[in-house]
C-alpha cells in the first residue's frame, strides 16, 4: 500500500490500519452492466488502484472505522 494512504489514515483515526487491501482499476468500454446479465462486455483495466485501509475499535461494541478513498485527493 502506498505510504500517503497510510499516512492519511494515521491523521484521520489516530491509529495505524489493522489490515490493509488494494484492488486494480477496470473500466468498461462497452457493456457496462450486461455482464451479469448475460451480455457482453469489454472491460480493459486501468493504471489507477483503490485502497482500503482499516482499524477495529472496541468501545460498547465492536466497531469499525475505515478511511473512505473518495476522502483521499491526490
Amino acid at each position: 500500500m502506498e505510504k500517503s494512504v497510510t499516512f492519511v489514515f494515521e491523521e484521520i483515526h489516530n491509529s495505524n490500519p489493522e489490515v490493509a487491501s488494494s484492488a486494480r482499476g477496470r473500466i468498461n468500454i462497452i457493456g457496462g452492466h450486461t455482464d451479469y446479465n448475460q451480455g457482453y462486455a469489454l472491460p480493459a483495466a486501468i493504471d489507477l488502484r483503490n485502497y482500503g485501509p482499516v482499524c477495529f475499535v472496541f468501545w460498547r461494541e465492536k466497531k469499525l472505522k475505515s478511511w473512505l478513498n473518495s476522502k483521499f485527493y491526490y
